[in-house]
């Protein structure tokens, strides 16, 4: 036998209100899945989300992430300029 709630006589809620209320709620629920798959899938990767602190933080993490380009260049340059293969 399934729960039913009372109301404040204390009578039984009728059973068609009780499978209506569960239906509903399987609804919202399923809703709500497909809504947070939807989100999942657009969400950023992780690793975009690494060095969300500051500012500052945010602009040291780049610097270190390209300071071996900013050598690739000057070595490039160095060579061009001085006429190296």
């Amino acid at each position: 036998m399934t729960w039913q709630p009372e109301n404040k006589n204390g009578a039984k809620a009728p059973f068609l209100l009780l499978t209506n209320r569960d239906n509903q709620e399987s609804y919202n629920n399923r809703k709500v899945k497909r809504e947070g798959n939807r989100v999942r899938r657009g969400k950023r990767p992780a690793a975009w989300d690494k060095n969300a602190g500051s500012v500052f933080e945010q602009r040291n993490a780049l610097a270190r992430s390209r300071a071996h380009l900013r050598d690739e260049v000057r070595n490039c340059a160095g060579r061009a300029a001085r006429d190296w293969p």
